[in-house]
């Protein structure tokens, strides 16, 4: 069977197309300022903030050792009852998720004040859950925050708040 040659060009131009649709499933691109968290992605599933003590970094700085002093999690404001429905799902019972929980997830999450669809709640194993519509954690210069579990569950932001109040700011893929 005969080869053309625009047959090659046009494998050339779908292995580059794949290549591309898969790189942008896999990217993050996450901003963070001292007001918000904006993805390019909605965001789902929600994520964490934890302030850390760090005990040592890589050779860029990152911090590497270090114990988390307190947990904040973000997310859609009717999590629980998804897990509850999931939960009848599996055994066998009927939900009505879709019908009554009208979350809509946005690329944008405010620290400072409300977000439609989302809530914020101290992580505490085996405690009730308190919720608050602002995140409840302050940024305090000399300290260092963690967020992950935003786009991928290797990907980490890390921020250090200076003296000056400015932040610097480190994200990191860890495998």
């Amino acid at each position: 069977m005969p080869t053309y040659p625009h047959n090659k060009q046009i494998m050339k131009i779908l292995v580059i197309l794949v290549y591309l649709t898969l790189l942008s499933g896999c990217y993050c691109s996450i901003q963070v300022s001292k007001t918000k968290l904006h993805s390019v992605h909605k965001i789902e599933t929600g994520f964490q903030i934890s302030k850390i003590t760090v005990d040592s970094f890589t050779s860029n700085e990152i911090p590497l050792n270090f114990t988390m002093d307190t947990t904040i999690r973000c997310f859609p404001y009717c999590y629980e009852y998804a897990s509850e429905l999931e939960y009848k799902a599996i055994n066998g019972e009927n939900s009505v998720f879709i019908d009554t929980c009208n979350f809509k997830p946005s690329r944008n999450i405010y620290f400072n004040k409300p977000n439609a669809d989302y809530e914020w709640a101290f992580f505490i194993p085996f405690e009730p859950k308190n919720s608050y519509d602002i995140l409840p954690l302050k940024f305090i210069k000399g300290n260092w925050y963690e967020i992950k579990n935003i786009c991928d569950p290797y990907f980490f932001i890390y921020i250090y708040v200076k003296e000056n109040n400015n932040w610097k700011i480190k994200k990191v893929e860890r495998w």
